[in-house]
């Protein structure tokens, strides 16, 4: 026989829905369940964020340091960039290389290193080791307010630039000595910011030619004086009598064009 369901209620007896309060009860397990895990998740979440920008940034700044340091190296070991820095008046320990007299390497024994200002071309200058604030951006771009002490987050990185002349063993001094300019990285901002990163890494030594290896004209002459026998020919006449027969040896005994300080000459008389 099955029982009415509308009996029951006609007759005044009240009707549990057990079915809705088991599930409602599930729910709100469920639902603190559901609430914890979003909340962990939530906390991995943030420390997942935050590592993620602390990797970034540790990256950009390794980018930025590299293309810095490729560009100085670049520079150093161009013809074009070195020339112009061994001209740039601001480099006053290079007048030794300007001059072709000798450069001093050490004094007491003790090596001497030199501020460097980098020069890409005349008036165009890289980085100035003179200037404390010279610096770079985190996208390599040159800036002028970096501090070691009180760190700028926009101008975080810089170098050390300095050279040195290299002198055959037991020499303090030479001409046309071998250069070697080091580049020391530093990094401004504090450690704990951006955790790994290792700026002396990027450090560098360069080593090269102390003069300029360009395609500079070099014009070399023989020029004769009217003294006989001075700067000419051997044949020991006055210039414009040299119409003699048989031929008779010129010397080059002038440099008339060497920009770039390339050619010397040894005295007319010397050979």
């Amino acid at each position: 026989m099955i029982k009415s369901r509308t009996g029951d209620l006609a007759k005044g007896r009240p009707q549990r829905n057990v079915f809705a309060s088991k599930q409602a009860g599930v729910s709100l397990v469920e639902l603190m369940i559901v609430t914890a895990i979003i909340g962990i998740v939530a906390i991995g979440m943030s420390d997942l964020f935050v590592e993620m920008s602390l990797l970034q940034s540790k990256v950009e700044q390794g980018a930025a340091f590299t293309e810095v340091r490729n560009e100085i190296t670049r520079t150093i070991k161009s013809p074009q960039g070195w020339a112009a820095t061994v001209a740039d008046a601001a480099n006053g320990e290079m007048a030794c290389l300007r001059t072709n007299t000798p450069c001093v390497s050490e004094i007491a024994n003790v090596r001497q290193w030199y501020n460097l200002t980098l020069s890409r071309a005349p008036g165009s200058v890289v980085f100035d080791d003179d200037s404390a604030t010279a610096g770079f951006n985190t996208r390599g771009v040159a800036c002028n307010t970096f501090d070691a002490v009180v760190p700028d987050a926009n101008c975080p990185l810089s170098y050390e630039l300095e050279w040195s002349a290299v002198c055959p063993e037991g020499q303090d001094s030479c001409v046309g000595p071998t250069i070697e300019v080091r580049g020391t990285a530093q990094y401004s901002v504090p450690a704990h910011i951006h955790r790994g990163f290792d700026p002396a890494k990027h450090s560098f030594l360069v080593v090269r030619g102390g003069s300029a290896r360009k395609n500079d004209e070099i014009r070399i002459a023989n020029i004769e004086n009217e003294v006989a026998g001075v700067n000419g020919g051997e044949d020991g006449v006055t210039a414009g009598s040299n119409c003699q027969i048989g031929w008779k040896r010129r010397r080059f005994n002038r440099i008339v064009a060497d920009l770039g300080n390339n050619a010397t000459l040894v005295a007319p008389d010397a050979f």
